[in-house]
């Protein structure tokens, strides 16, 4: 089978946003700890925790974007298990639910602010949680760094040394039924041609696949 190594495009039409206490772009002091976590969220792939939940309820997703170019998605994908998650609009929500299964979470942001128009976002967007997790990178023939900070325990185990996919090996032999699915060592995100020419239909020409292979 094919397996692609799944991510944003350099030259993306995307946008970004942060998160807030308010309708405003926030201005962390210096040593301030932010309400949600990071290195690599330091919980395991699965459902966002509650607590997590409850927070994004309280608070605003500020962007700079304007209610009359809102793109297909918001952030990029990365292996965090809430910083590394995208905000994707309806179109592509429908194609997560259509080729993730049981192995996804759709979160609506309830609280989208647009600083350009000073109002909030018309249309829904949704962190696309994704943590079907299977063992796709053969770590001894990768460029992979063993994580050792005790503080990531119970999250990423090893994150990938080079973002390029030619040093990505898959795991002999490697097959599955998935569709969507994240690493179960580095939690990068990998896909099949099933959902690459989804997506790509949906969104084209924003997103990258690296095909690997297992040799």
């Amino acid at each position: 089978m094919a397996v692609y190594r799944f991510g944003v495009h350099p030259d993306a039409m995307a946008g970004g946003f942060g998160w807030s206490e308010n309708k405003k772009m926030r201005r962390p002091k210096k040593g301030a700890v932010r309400w949600y976590p990071t290195d690599s969220d330091r919980f395991p792939l699965g459902p966002l925790p509650d607590d997590l939940k409850d927070k994004v309820a309280t608070h605003w997703a500020v962007t700079e974007l304007g209610n009359d170019a809102l793109p297909d998605y918001f952030n990029s994908i990365g292996a965090g298990h809430f910083t590394g998650l995208q905000a994707v609009g309806d179109k592509l929500a429908d194609v997560f639910r259509a080729h993730a299964g049981d192995g996804l979470e759709l979160v609506q942001i309830p609280n989208f602010w647009s600083l350009a128009d000073e109002a909030e976002l018309s249309e829904p967007y949704y962190l696309a949680n994704v943590f079907a997790k299977v063992e796709t990178i053969d770590l001894a023939r990768s460029k992979v760094i063993e994580v050792k900070n005790p503080r990531l325990e119970g999250a990423q185990k090893y994150v990938s040394a080079s973002q390029s996919h030619k040093w990505v090996k898959n795991v002999r032999g490697f097959t599955t039924d998935l569709h969507v699915w994240r690493d179960a060592n580095t939690s990068e995100w990998f896909c099949d041609d099933v959902f690459q020419a989804a997506i790509e239909a949906a969104s084209p020409g924003n997103f990258h696949f690296g095909e690997t292979s297992q040799e």
